[in-house]
């Protein structure tokens, strides 16, 4: 019996500056959601008209821009916005 293996490899550079990343308040086509659990400081200040303390999920477009909506630098030191990285990179696997 042959088996045929495959592997999946992601040549890895670590950013020599920090993503930014695009966010929205609606889910738009091809966004992806972001736990609450992750809206680090940086997050909250982008939405300064709206009370996110009871908002589960916002959403990103990661790297590519949606027009009208803030958008953040991310802090690769902070936990939270390391996590919505993580997310970003896994989603880069599977696309």
């Amino acid at each position: 019996m042959q088996e045929h293996l495959k592997t999946n490899i992601l040549n890895f550079k670590w950013p020599n500056s920090a993503p930014t990343i695009f966010l929205s308040l609606d889910d738009i086509e091809g966004s992806h959601p972001i736990h609450k659990s992750k809206f680090s400081k940086q997050i909250l200040e982008a939405f300064p008209e709206t009370d996110l303390s009871q908002t589960d999920e916002i959403y990103t477009s990661f790297i590519d821009e949606i027009p009208n909506t803030p958008s953040i630098k991310l802090n690769l030191v902070d936990g939270r916005e390391l996590r919505i990285y993580k997310q970003y990179l896994k989603h880069q696997l599977r696309s």
